[in-house]
């Protein structure tokens, strides 16, 4: 995927909290997770018309595990990016995704599998065909509201917008 549509990311689409569990397994994994796309996903009417059929096909998602386990690997500190692209606006539910997954180069060989592992298991919807994994170095930094992760080829620098909304007008949020 090319670096310069990497770099055309403008809108924040999700800031939360990195919690997922598998009960069989007794495992969970928590931390951060920031995600940019190239078009709003929220239907306001002042963006909607223009961007549903014509862009939103691209994601940048990053996920920085603070503390847990995955089939019985400790995922702490370990970083990932995805570059995420598809045929059609993400917020389609049909659009068939590719995705390349970077982690970061500081996790050991048995971490990223197990990272990979966790990734396929809860996103493979989200990630759609995983068409290559590889290592670079990633800084993932939370300041507050405020996400920078950069990798060799790619970065998010995002504030989340206040009460988490997207499109608000006066008296009425979208």
């Amino acid at each position: 995927m090319r670096k310069g549509l990497i770099a055309a990311f403008a809108m924040i689409v999700a800031v939360s909290a990195l919690v997922f569990s598998s009960h069989a397994e007794n495992v969970s994994l928590r931390g951060d997770y920031v995600e940019v796309r190239t078009a709003s996903v929220f239907a306001g009417s002042c963006h909607y018309n223009g961007e549903v059929v014509t862009t939103g096909r691209d994601a940048l998602m990053a996920w920085n595990v603070t503390s847990g386990r995955w089939q019985g690997v400790d995922l702490s500190g370990v970083r990932v990016m995805a570059i995420v692209s598809a045929d059609a606006n993400l917020g389609e539910a049909n659009a068939a995704r590719q995705s390349e997954i970077i982690i970061d180069a500081n996790a050991s060989r048995t971490q990223a599998l197990a990272m990979i592992n966790a990734l396929k298991e809860k996103y493979a919807a989200s990630l759609g065909k995983v068409v290559e994994v590889r290592s670079a170095p990633i800084s993932f930094e939370r300041n507050g509201r405020t996400y920078a992760v950069v990798t060799n080829e790619a970065a998010i620098n995002v504030e989340a917008m206040p009460n988490d909304l997207c499109c608000k007008m006066p008296n009425l949020v979208w």
